[in-house]
């Protein structure tokens, strides 16, 4: 069983979102004449990929933190902080071509204008087919979280004052301040009243902005961002129990697999269906069967484990412990009916639906 792990940030993820699109282009081959009315097709074995969302959270003590507990009453963190957390784990699926499974589709002379569309390294998408593959979905980061970092309206004393302890008393003061106006006017307990509503929800508004920028001083401030790492797994015959995709701590965040800080952060995956070994004179029946061959995936359940909880948990279909089938060219033999389009799983190969276009 191979891993291989690609740490990704922001501006890679749209390199590879583009891949992803591109795996789902295809482009139509025509059966002519010139080609002996046939087309060489490949069909996927299955690759699994695990992504981890990780959001980084730092925090920046105010500038007044120390002062906190003498003029607001509330003791403040005056030390830098940086914490990371693992947000979301999704494990998809997708195929890659197997050069093992490489086959020629042979048309009768008597079909009317066959085609065959095909994506990547001619992987098999349908035959007569006129729909498009939908495209894979793009991965969208969260939006990190920038703070309001600008300076309260604070008063001309301020500025003059000539030690930290000064400043810090007076933006106290002034945030007391602010928010008796506020209750006063909620209240109603001021001289003039805002004429009417709007009026209202402005000052409280402005009110509230400066209330927040001068906590901000003493409380400090918390941005946020989240960056998107991968890991792309074959698999094989065998269960896979608890590989380490990397270790993770939350002072640290992503680390290799072999770091000795940290937790690991395991993959499993179990294989619950495949398909039965056959035997040489079964074996040498189905390899003289003529028509388009397929894939029958095995599945298997596939898990992300990190310190005793489980992030992921997914049943995926995999080719690798599957087996083929071969569907009868005699259907696109047409005469009087429509034409027959047959369309195949991208991921897997697996027949997907047969219908009349």
């Amino acid at each position: 069983m191979s891993i291989r792990y690609i740490s990704m940030c922001t501006a890679m993820l749209v390199g590879w979102s583009a891949s992803l699109q591109a795996q789902t282009e295809v482009r139509r081959y025509n059966a002519t004449a010139d080609t002996d009315y046939g087309v060489v097709y490949r069909l996927p074995r299955t690759q699994l990929e695990v992504i981890a969302t990780v959001r980084e959270r730092i925090y920046t003590p105010g500038v007044y933190a120390i002062w906190a507990e003498k003029y607001l009453g509330v003791p403040m963190p005056n030390r830098a902080e940086r914490q990371y957390a693992i947000t979301d784990v999704q494990i998809r699926t997708y195929g890659v071509a197997d050069t093992e499974k490489q086959y020629l589709i042979a048309f009768d002379k008597r079909t009317i204008a066959p085609f065959v569309s095909l994506g990547q390294n001619n992987l098999i998408y349908n035959i007569n087919g006129r729909e498009e593959p939908k495209l894979e979905a793009k991965t969208q980061l969260p939006t990190p979280t920038f703070p309001d970092r600008a300076l309260p309206a604070l008063p001309r004393e301020y500025s003059l004052a000539t030690s930290e302890a000064k400043q810090a008393e007076l933006a106290a003061a002034y945030l007391y301040e602010v928010r008796e106006a506020a209750m006063s006017i909620v209240t109603g307990e001021v001289e003039s009243m805002p004429k009417d509503g709007e009026s209202m929800r402005l000052i409280l508004d402005k009110l509230r902005t400066e209330e927040k920028r001068t906590l901000r001083l003493f409380a400090g401030d918390t941005t946020e961002r989240y960056t998107q790492h991968r890991w792309e797994i074959t698999p094989e015959s065998e269960d896979m129990n608890g590989r380490i995709l990397c270790r993770f701590s939350e002072a640290e965040g992503v680390l290799d697999a072999m770091a000795r800080e940290g937790y690991p952060v395991l993959f499993s995956l179990q294989i619950t269906e495949r398909a039965p070994e056959l035997n040489n004179k079964d074996r040498k029946k189905h390899e003289k069967l003529e028509g388009i061959t397929y894939n029958v995936p095995g599945a298997g359940i596939a898990t992300v484990d990190y310190s005793g909880r489980t992030l992921a948990r997914q049943s995926v279909p995999i080719t690798q412990v599957g087996g083929v089938q071969v569907l009868s060219k005699k259907m696109f033999n047409v005469k009087d009916a429509g034409i027959t389009a047959v369309y195949f799983d991208p991921n897997t190969g697996a027949l997907e639906r047969i219908v009349n276009e």
